[in-house]
């Protein structure tokens, strides 16, 4: 079963009593959103698209059974696409993000190790937790994409991944601090096998975080939350970072 009848009576703070893991992507057009799902449910279910203009016009929803478990994830419309208005792209995230009822478990951020993480992104993730609240970061993990440009295994991705974002600017440090430095490296053109190596740590780590929040997922009770009122007063400090520019995993798509 893939979704509860509206109508039906359930708690809507715990998991669903199907078990299914429900997961948006979110990120820059480009930042591999849909490759990075396609990784996750062990199959080329997205379709791929190169360029600067969005491959992903609308949500879409995708399933598959993985190591034991349902996982959905809903792929969204990249940020900051030239071709599609701010408040459109944002307003197509918002209904992509309650599409999959009652709400989704985790939020990936997906972001890219080879480019900047731009001040315009950073404005529209910041838009995001405006209209969001910073409930949201309870759910949210940041995935970097493009691991492989720092070594053959996992092991030595992580590492070097480790070691780079001790080096990156404050407006991403800022980033990995509201999210509680949950974050991970995935290589999305790698061989089958290590990409479900990938899928299966990043799963473990999805799980991790719904124990920790007890099952919850993320819903209309928690938009607009303030608690945590300093990380945005860091946000509005953070946009005149001139960090410099050779800063690669700081430099996040």
């Amino acid at each position: 079963m893939l979704c509860h009848n509206p109508d039906q009576h359930i708690d809507k703070t715990k998991m669903s009593d199907d078990g299914a893991i429900r997961v948006v992507l979110m990120g820059k057009t480009g930042a591999g959103k849909s490759s990075l799902g396609n990784t996750l449910l062990g199959e080329d279910t997205f379709e791929v698209y190169n360029g600067m203009t969005s491959g992903t016009e609308f949500s879409e929803v995708k399933g598959a059974e993985r190591f034991g478990r349902f996982i959905q994830v809903i792929d969204t419309p990249g940020l900051c696409d030239t071709h599609h208005s701010e408040d459109n792209i944002v307003n197509i995230v918002v209904k992509g993000i309650f599409d999959v009822y009652p709400g989704p478990h985790i939020i990936l951020l997906v972001l890219r190790c080879d480019v900047r993480f731009t001040e315009e992104e950073h404005g529209a993730y910041k838009k995001l937790i405006q209209i969001f609240g910073a409930g949201i970061y309870h759910h949210m993990i940041v995935v970097f994409n493009g691991a492989d440009t720092y070594g053959n295994t996992p092991a030595e991705q992580k590492q070097a991944l480790d070691d780079e974002l001790k080096k990156s600017s404050a407006r991403m440090k800022i980033v990995l601090h509201e999210v509680r430095h949950r974050y991970y490296g995935v290589s999305n053109t790698a061989s089958r096998s290590n990409r479900d190596k990938h899928a299966a740590e990043l799963l473990n780590m999805m799980e991790e975080l719904i124990a920790t929040n007890d099952g919850a997922h993320f819903g209309h009770q928690e938009s607009g939350s303030s608690d945590n009122n300093d990380s945005s007063n860091n946000n509005d400090s953070s946009d005149n970072d001139s960090s410099d520019s050779s800063d690669r995993c700081d430099n996040y798509e």
